[in-house]
């Protein structure tokens, strides 16, 4: 039985940054596999419980996890998201654990509303050991006191056999590198019953923005979590839903007209085209007095690919190193399956967005810089990196 809990956040005493976190999908070279994300989700997954006791007696309740996107009713997910798409995200293959991801999008009243679900079901003579081992080191992520962020936690006595609610928000100068979960502002849930372990974020902000997320109603969110763990218990109730597949991408012969002369002309006025040269990956450049712009495409045989691409080049480019200091990041759900926009001041073309996008193949990398001055501010540089990624993600058309 659920506990009856309040949807006002408390405030928890601040806990230790480990080192590295233990669960699948907080690998500290990955954003959030969110979850994450993220922010959350990993580049190489290595299993946690090669070094595990067994846990004794008690047997492991979950054999497997079922379709994903069917793990939540319907009914339950239209209580926070308003006519959603759902999409099955692809995880890591392992033989110590069954994993499932799914995102469910919708865009209402001007908002973008995000819902990320995880499960992982751990199978080993360890198993109820790794989850207990995994669901605390994903604590540890979540509840970081971290630079730039603000988190409150609350205990979840009665769901699972342990829970908790994170509220997080990140500010303007964390960045995912230094601050893990600041890849997950918003309302996070983490749970572990038996041998499972399953985690929900959800984030609602303005549309086109990823600036100062909303909590969510907890309450809907612990109807959701019931939701997976009926589900994970009965894999043979699980109904099917529609879902949208994800996108497979033949990668572009030209990238320079996937971001439309509208959009140049909004956020890079003046700018000139400079095609990359013939032979080389998709890729295209464009530059002014004022502005410059730089977009790649990487595609590759697969999601999961991609995906451990995406998160390996967004922790890299997270990082300050010689000529280039990051002043903050933002996690961004509903822009393709995932993205993360980092702000960075760099010494040959100023202050900037790197934009690193994971949809289904393909990894789209978008750099957008003001070189004049005065710097436009921080939310008018997002702007620009949304708006062109958006152009490259509806030009790519699978």
């Amino acid at each position: 039985m659920v506990g009856t809990v309040s949807d006002e956040p408390a405030m928890s005493a601040p806990g230790p940054l480990p080192p590295r976190p233990t669960a699948p999908w907080l690998r500290v070279d990955s954003l959030r596999v969110r979850i994450a994300a993220a922010v959350v989700v990993v580049a190489v997954l290595v299993s946690v419980v090669l070094a595990v006791v067994h846990s004794g007696s008690s047997q492991p309740d979950y054999s497997s996890v079922p379709a994903p996107c069917a793990l939540i009713s319907p009914a339950t997910v239209a209580k926070l998201l308003p006519d959603p798409t759902r999409t099955p995200e692809s995880m890591f293959a392992s033989s110590t654990y069954h994993a499932g991801s799914c995102k469910w999008a919708s865009s209402a009243g001007g908002q973008d509303r995000t819902l990320v679900a995880q499960a992982f079901v751990f199978d080993s003579s360890s198993s109820i050991t790794a989850a207990r081992q995994a669901y605390s080191g994903s604590l540890s992520v979540f509840g970081c006191h971290c630079q730039g962020v603000t988190v409150s936690t609350r205990p979840l006595p009665g769901l699972g056999d342990q829970a908790t609610a994170f509220y997080i928000t990140a500010g303007p100068d964390a960045t995912v590198a230094t601050a893990p979960n600041a890849a997950f502002p918003g309302t996070s849930l983490l749970v572990r019953s038996s041998n499972a372990e399953i985690a929900l974020t959800y984030d609602v902000t303005v549309r086109g923005t990823a600036l100062a997320p909303a909590t969510g109603p907890l309450t809907g969110m612990i109807s959701m979590a019931q939701d997976i763990l009926d589900g994970l218990a009965q894999p043979s109730a699980v109904a099917s839903v529609p879902v949208s597949p994800e996108p497979h991408y033949a990668a572009p012969r030209d990238a320079c007209p996937l971001i439309t002369a509208a959009t140049l002309a909004a956020y890079a006025p003046g700018a000139t085209v400079r095609p990359a040269p013939a032979g080389s990956a998709p890729s295209c450049s464009w530059g002014s007095k004022s502005n410059s712009v730089l977009l790649t495409i990487s595609a590759f045989p697969d999601a999961v690919t991609a995906r451990q691409n995406y998160q390996v080049d967004a922790q890299a480019n997270s990082r300050s190193i010689s000529g280039e200091t990051v002043t903050g990041s933002a996690w961004m759900p509903d822009l393709g399956e995932e993205a993360t926009a980092i702000f960075q001041t760099r010494s040959a073309s100023g202050q900037g967005v790197a934009m690193i996008v994971w949809s289904g193949n393909v990894e789209i990398s978008l750099w957008y810089a003001a070189t004049a001055r005065p710097a436009p501010d921080r939310a008018t540089l997002l702007a620009g990196g949304i708006a062109m990624a958006r152009d490259v993600l509806a030009g790519l058309n699978p």
